[in-house]
């Protein structure tokens, strides 16, 4: 599968010598960078709210496993 500027560049280059205009060529290599950040910023995100949920679940477990141990539970 394709990513949106890999289409647009293969269009391109279908239709356009490599001579036709340089002005496009740096744009498609500038849009294929943005589109890496975007990819890496993506992911992060993910990995962040991933993390948050281990995080909150690990804090729900200690709750639960403190209470068996408060002395008033204890008899």
């Amino acid at each position: 599968m394709k990513t949106a500027v890999e289409w647009l560049e293969s269009e391109i280059l279908e239709h356009y010598s490599p001579f036709d205009n340089k002005l496009l060529y740096e744009a498609i290599h500038k849009a294929k960078e943005m589109e890496k950040e975007q990819k890496i910023a993506f992911a992060r995100l993910h990995v962040q709210k991933a993390l948050k949920a281990v995080e909150n679940e690990m804090i729900l477990s200690a709750s639960a496993v403190k209470h068996w141990y408060l002395p008033e539970t204890i008899k």
